[in-house]
C-alpha cells in the first residue's frame, strides 16, 4: 500500500510539474496599449481570467464602435486557443457590456496574429501574441 500512495504522489508531482512549466501567456497590444492574460484553464469559459485593451487606444480610432477589445485563452492539446471579442456598452445587459466573437485562432508558443475583425468596429487592428 505503501508503494502505491508513493507512486501516485510522485506521478502527481510530475503532473503538477509538467503543467507550470506549460504556462503560455497571450497578450493582446496596439502600440503602448498592452494586456495580458495566461492560458490556464483547458476548455472554453465565461468571465475572467481575460485581457482587454481600448478599441480607441492612443486615440487612433475615435470613431470605434466597440469599447474594448478583450481576449480569453485556453490550453488545446499543444496549442494555446485565442478567442477576440469586441466589447460594446449595452445599458439592457446585466452586466452593461455585451461581448461579440470577432476571431479565434489556435496558435502554437512565439506565434503572432494580425486581427483585422476590428476593421468591422471601425477600430485599427490589433496583434496577438503567445509566448
Amino acid at each position: 500500500m505503501k508503494l502505491v500512495s508513493a507512486t501516485v504522489f510522485a506521478l502527481a508531482a510530475t503532473f503538477i510539474v509538467a503543467a507550470q512549466s506549460t504556462r503560455v501567456d497571450v497578450t493582446i497590444a496596439r502600440g503602448r496599449c498592452v494586456a495580458s492574460v495566461g492560458a490556464e484553464r483547458t476548455e472554453p469559459y465565461a468571465g475572467g481570467p481575460w485581457a482587454a485593451i481600448p478599441a480607441s487606444c492612443l486615440n487612433d480610432s475615435p470613431e470605434a464602435t466597440a469599447r474594448d477589445f478583450r481576449i480569453r485563452a485556453w490550453k488545446e492539446a499543444e496549442s494555446t486557443r485565442v478567442v477576440v471579442f469586441a466589447v460594446v456598452t449595452d445599458a439592457t445587459a446585466a452586466t452593461k457590456e455585451r461581448e461579440t466573437q470577432i476571431a479565434t485562432f489556435l496558435m502554437s508558443s512565439g506565434q503572432s496574429v494580425n486581427v483585422t475583425q476590428t476593421a468591422e468596429y471601425n477600430a485599427a487592428p490589433v496583434t496577438v501574441s503567445t509566448k
